[in-house]
């Protein structure tokens, strides 16, 4: 991992000084229309400004890991492309992102939790985690989701529509009501 040094975390300061100005923006921009994102936005920045981010336990992910970056081969092979953002995070940063496009899909059984818990259970038998921690870390990961990522696809909607925006925004709120930050 010594080579991946550059994938070091943002600076805390960059990244939450960012969420506070495209908050401003979005208020202006969306006004009541995405009300309660724009609560969760802000609970986020808030939770994110407290958290220590030294204590928690990272790894390579891919950070746009969405069904827009993942294929299917002929022979049923799941083939995931697009790393050029790869980065040192919490590992449940990726599923949080692919969670905010397909939680809601009706082709998915599960619900936030078992999906969490099903992880939870994979992921402990590699590494020393706690459950405690993995929430904490589940919170941290859809906290950071939000203040960097689905911000800049609002933004960036007032120029280019993107569909996937109301899906997002449910699943973010979903996740956030379940990890105590709506």
């Amino acid at each position: 991992l010594s080579s991946f040094k550059e994938f070091a975390y943002s600076p805390k300061e960059d990244y939450l000084n960012l969420a506070k100005d495209s908050l401003k923006v979005l208020e202006d921009e969306y006004g009541n229309k995405y009300q309660d994102f724009l609560i969760l936005l802000n609970n986020c920045i808030h939770f994110l400004s407290e958290t220590d981010e030294s204590s928690l336990k990272v790894c390579i992910i891919h950070n746009d890991f969405n069904p827009r970056n993942i294929a299917i081969s002929h022979d049923d092979q799941v083939i995931v492309y697009d790393f050029e953002l790869a980065r040192k995070d919490v590992a449940q940063r990726d599923i949080i992102e692919f969670l905010s496009f397909v939680l809601s899909s009706s082709n998915l059984s599960l619900n936030f939790n078992e999906i969490s818990n099903e992880y939870l259970r994979l992921f402990s038998k590699k590494s020393n985690i706690e459950s405690d921690q993995w929430d904490n870390h589940f919170k941290f990961a859809l906290a950071k989701y939000i203040a960097t990522r689905v911000n800049l696809y609002l933004l960036g909607n007032k120029i280019t529509r993107y569909s996937f925006i109301p899906t997002v925004i449910k699943n973010c709120l979903t996740m956030g009501k379940e990890l105590g930050l709506c």
